[in-house]
């Protein structure tokens, strides 16, 4: 092998190992509903327990969004806690705003919850139309503070309803059509405020395979 083609073989490794080493973002459409109010179980209060069903209490705002679920407010509890916080730049992927109550800015600007007590914030992610096929023990994962639960075809395949510190949680979603996707997560306590959802795309595994079989090339020729 020449020095071009080897060259070009590194380089092609490199590609393969860097995109398949990080968790590709599954970022379809989704509607949000997000209610806010005192924390608790009471009547008409939002409970800090993210499970089905949603809040009997009108909800704060309505919204379509599109883009990946990598929401991280790293302020500390006494520190700013807002919507803008927690979207951080992905804001620009709300779309149709809704509300009763509040224009976009607004929502943006309202706090999520204060630090241990006061109003917390429930957010439920609907995905919009089936996402396709997926392929047996393909992995999700998700990261959070505080409550979140991912509800797959009916039944949570991640069930994490009660406040905690920041966790990851990942397992393998079924195979065949996804005809429900949905992430409830509740944010209580002030920030930090953390939502992530991972799933390795089969682009990503299989330019990872080429990288490592790329590499095995280079190592053998070497040999």
């Amino acid at each position: 092998m020449n020095v071009i083609a080897k060259t070009l073989l590194a380089g092609a490794c490199v590609v393969g190992l860097s995109a398949g080493a990080r968790a590709d973002i599954y970022d379809p459409t989704w509607s949000v509903v997000a209610w806010t109010g005192p924390t608790g179980t009471g009547s008409g209060q939002v409970t800090d327990i993210a499970a089905f069903p949603p809040p009997a209490t009108l909800p704060l705002a309505a919204f379509a969004y599109s883009g990946p679920i990598d929401f991280i407010n790293h302020n500390g509890q006494s520190g700013s806690n807002t919507y803008a916080d927690f979207f951080g730049a992905h804001a620009s992927g709300i779309s149709g705003f809704a509300s009763p109550s509040v224009t976009e800015a607004q929502f943006l600007a309202t706090t999520m919850s204060t630090a241990r007590f006061g109003i917390s914030t429930y957010l439920a992610f609907q995905l919009v139309g089936a996402p396709g096929s997926i392929a047996a023990g393909t992995l999700v994962s998700v990261s959070h503070d505080d409550g979140a639960s991912l509800y797959v075809n009916g039944p949570a395949l991640i069930s994490s309803p009660n406040p905690t510190p920041q966790i990851t949680e990942t397992a393998s979603l079924p195979s065949g059509l996804l005809a429900s996707l949905n992430l409830v997560y509740v944010e209580a306590n002030g920030a930090p405020a953390i939502l992530t959802m991972d799933v390795p795309e089969p682009a990503s595994l299989a330019l990872l395979g080429s990288g490592l079989l790329g590499l095995g090339l280079i190592r053998r020729r070497r040999a």
